[in-house]
């Protein structure tokens, strides 16, 4: 990390080499109606992205699906010159009618041509991290895993990408991936409240892949708190001065201190928030408190 900027939450090792900030940004939210076209405000888009890297945030995701070469291009005008240590992930997938699939390949030589792409949007001569959607085996709209990894890989080769990760997936798919070629870490939407995906967690852990838990936004977190879990979170929150998603976030670094968090902020604000929840200590009468539940 930079000397002079403190990551939020602290930092962890993807892979060799790749040290992110625990919280990362998500761009989805920067971008128009559910991640299509360009962002309606575009001003404010690249501020927030400024604004990440002032805060200490060196991983930012260029859009799971839709419109990844907006984001790209985005942060490619606000972020100059581009920090050391600054991580951006862009998903692997096909152009189809204006949006980018991470579902369907076609054409594994579709997967190297937007690498080609990103490299061009980013101004880079290596892309950080290409994630691959990890939920796919075979299908005939798209390329088995296998051979979309083997094609990842032999971009790495050739230097044009510096770590693979995938994007959302099962987990014998990363028992799957790791056998084909080394990848950096898994990212997915994650439940805190009923973590149905611990087994692909643990599986990322026997693995020594961190595990990326995503989120559109903190407030996303909450979604299925029950009442009794909100009480708790609001008691917590009352203690340190802070709001419900603030602690959800504190919450979640707590309890998986070896994972890192993705989330999406429209405005300056919502993502100082973030990072302010990720500088949040809680107690282990907070964590005790928080777990009863």
């Amino acid at each position: 990390m930079s000397e002079n900027r403190a990551a939020p939450g602290g930092s962890v090792l993807l892979a060799p080499g790749l040290e992110v900030s625990r919280i990362g940004l998500g761009t989805n939210r920067l971008l128009g109606p559910h991640g299509f076209g360009h962002p309606k405000d575009r001003l404010a888009s690249l501020a927030v992205l400024r604004r990440a890297v002032e805060l200490g945030i060196t991983h930012i995701d260029s859009g799971e699906r839709y419109r990844p070469r907006v984001a790209n291009g985005l942060i490619r005008e606000a972020i100059q010159p581009c920090p050391a240590d600054l991580v951006v992930a862009t998903t692997a997938g096909v152009e189809e009618d204006g949006w980018r699939s991470p579902y369907a390949y076609r054409e594994a030589r579709a997967l190297a041509g937007n690498v080609d792409n990103d490299l061009s949007e980013l101004g880079r001569e290596q892309l950080d991290l290409v994630l691959l959607f990890g939920g796919v085996t075979s299908d005939n709209d798209g390329v088995p895993l296998p051979q979309g990894l083997e094609v990842l890989a032999d971009l790495r080769e050739r230097g044009l990408i510096r770590h693979i990760g995938l994007n959302e997936c099962w987990p014998e798919g990363v028992s799957l991936a790791c056998g084909i070629t080394p990848i950096a870490a898994v990212q997915a939407d994650f439940d805190l409240f009923r973590p149905q995906d611990d087994d692909l967690r643990a599986a990322c852990r026997e693995r020594g892949v961190v595990f990326v838990a995503r989120y559109e936004s903190a407030d996303e977190m909450l979604r299925t708190a029950d009442e009794e879990q909100l009480r708790a979170l609001d008691a917590v929150a009352t203690r340190h001065a802070a709001t419900r998603a603030q602690t959800a976030l504190a919450w979640l670094l707590a309890r998986y201190p070896s994972d890192a968090v993705l989330l999406g902020a429209r405005t300056v604000a919502e993502l100082e928030e973030n990072v302010a929840a990720g500088r949040l200590r809680l107690t282990p009468t907070d964590l005790a408190r928080l777990a009863r539940p």
